[in-house]
């Protein structure tokens, strides 16, 4: 496989079992290194989308997988930070923002299963919410 943005994405998937690991094991610097990792991630987010387009290198695969994997990120980091904060005003916002990743799959799903050719575009307050 030689398109980078598709490569860009599966690396992020491939980043979360070395978050989790980084996350949990002891050391110094490990959860230093579990945000970085997960910055890094989240910056291939960026670029997969931008090459996808400069190298005209869109793929019905890559539009799949990117948002599950973008989901499989974030899901996984805020299910890592409730472990560590189960204070209750942490806890609603994080329940929040994964029921609004689920309805957002479940919106999807139907407009395939309708065939509908709307495609949910993402917007830039979009990327503005999910790097805040």
């Amino acid at each position: 496989m030689n398109n980078i943005p598709n490569i860009l994405t599966i690396l992020r998937i491939f980043f979360i079992p070395l978050i989790i690991y980084l996350f949990f094991s002891s050391g110094d610097y490990n959860r230093l290194l579990s945000a970085l990792v997960f910055l890094f991630a989240s910056i291939t987010d960026y670029f997969d989308g931008y090459f996808a387009r400069a190298m005209k290198q869109q793929t019905n695969f890559g539009e799949f997988l990117d948002p599950i994997a973008d989901k499989m990120l974030v899901i996984t980091m805020l299910v890592l930070l409730v472990s560590e904060n189960n204070d209750l005003l942490f806890v609603i916002p994080v329940i929040i923002i994964i029921s609004r990743e689920f309805l957002v799959i479940a919106i999807r799903q139907r407009l395939a299963e309708i065939n509908n050719n709307h495609k949910l575009k993402v917007l830039f307050i979009s990327k503005i919410k999910t790097g805040f």
